[in-house]
């Protein structure tokens, strides 16, 4: 309304929104979060639940209020809500890793995820959450077993093999490490992540020679990623080549000062 009425003058403009549909406040909701003005939506939200109790979708509408509100806790007490009436609802899930993760609260992210997995074993999105959580906590053994068993449902998914070989690395299993990572560049051949995994893992192996290979290819795939450039670097200076890794340093620098400045992703 403001964009449309402000050549012509009008400087104030309020808007009074009512909708009783909770599918149709939440599709709202994460439209406007994504301008981070959510909170535009909280008179709304908050009657649709106090109307419709059961709608998991105005609770979670609700908590993306609170957060375009800086609201975090009174959030993540909403998107709770809305999983107690959903357990495998995606969007308040998805709202909660975030909060949770950020805050440290992990233990109550894993029983939630637990019973989400429950409720549906097949679920690889909530496998994958479930497996981050154990490996944000340090159990490593917890999330290969749960990433693994997200391979049985999705086994090419490149998330979660990179996951798994992230896990290997961390349990110096370094071979079967390389092995999930050549698995994910399979399945997506052309993905930066999976590129600059595995040969980030081959050198950390003593496999620098195709290592510096797979980082090249990573590069482009993805042009100018500092991550990327930096480990180039590193692979050219293992392998005795300085004139090599002092052009990719120097490129990685750049890189990081352009990100500093705004300047990439």
């Amino acid at each position: 309304a403001g964009s449309l009425l402000g050549p012509e003058g009008v400087t104030n403009v309020s808007l009074t929104v009512s909708i009783d549909d909770g599918p149709t406040l939440l599709s709202l909701a994460r439209r406007l979060a994504s301008e981070r003005k959510a909170g535009l939506l909280r008179q709304a939200a908050e009657a649709a639940v106090a109307a419709h109790a059961g709608s998991w979708q105005a609770l979670t509408a609700l908590g993306l209020a609170c957060e375009s509100d800086k609201k975090f806790q009174e959030a993540a007490t909403h998107y709770l809500d809305a999983l107690a009436l959903n357990p495998t609802a995606l969007p308040p899930m998805a709202q909660l890793v975030r909060i949770d993760t950020a805050v440290g609260e992990l233990d109550q992210l894993e029983r939630v995820l637990e019973a989400a997995v429950q409720a549906d074993p097949n679920s690889v999105q909530h496998l994958n959450w479930l497996g981050g959580t154990f490996l944000s906590q340090g159990n490593l053994d917890r999330a290969e077993e749960v990433f693994l068993q997200a391979l049985k449902v999705d086994p090419s998914n490149p998330v979660i093999l990179n996951n798994l070989g992230g896990v290997y690395l961390k349990q110096n299993r370094g071979k079967e490490a390389i092995e999930a990572f050549r698995e994910a560049v399979a399945a997506v051949p052309g993905d930066r992540q999976s590129l600059y995994n595995l040969g980030v893992a081959l050198c950390s192996q003593g496999k620098c020679r195709e290592g510096v290979k797979r980082l090249l290819d990573a590069d482009k795939a993805d042009p100018g990623k500092a991550p990327v450039l930096q480990a180039i670097a590193s692979a050219y200076r293992s392998l005795g080549n300085r004139r090599e890794a002092a052009n990719w340093e120097k490129r990685a620098q750049e890189a990081s000062a352009a990100q500093g400045k705004g300047g990439g992703p």
